[in-house]
């Protein structure tokens, strides 16, 4: 498993999305909800999310939690302590909907928690009301 970049049909300016899953077909899912309006980088691991949010600083980072190897929390947490990544906002999308573990991420800096099975409109609704607080 690797990072790979999408570009959707080779748009310029359009915000970065970057969505970290090691479910492919989460992926898929996010990707066909948000590729009409941001240009959509994926990455398979928490390790090549960290290293891709670090080549291309995306607009806006989705991650899921519960991941083989580097979890989400701990990409979160790295993240938040990195100065070039710091004030990337992040949505959590994870089928854990336990109060604890939203605490946690919330308290780590994520802006968003939306649990699994994904509701595409909210998650829209999240990303865009993110991209326009921040522009």
């Amino acid at each position: 498993m690797g990072l790979a970049v999408m570009n959707t049909d080779g748009q310029n300016g359009k915000k970065k999305v970057l969505v970290v899953d090691d479910e492919m077909d989460a992926l898929e899912i996010i990707k066909k909800r948000l590729e009409a309006d941001y240009k959509i980088l994926e990455a398979l691991s928490g390790s090549d999310g960290l290293k891709l949010a670090e080549a291309e600083r995306p607009d806006i980072i989705i991650l899921d939690i519960m991941m083989r190897g580097v979890s989400g929390l701990e990409v979160l947490d790295v993240l938040m302590h990195s100065p070039h990544l710091s004030r990337i906002p992040v949505i959590m999308v994870t089928a854990l909907d336990d109060f604890n573990t939203q605490q946690e991420a919330g308290h780590l800096g994520a802006r968003f928690y939306i649990t699994k099975p994904l509701n595409g409109p909210l998650l829209q609704n999240k990303v865009k009301q993110l991209l326009a607080f921040a522009a």
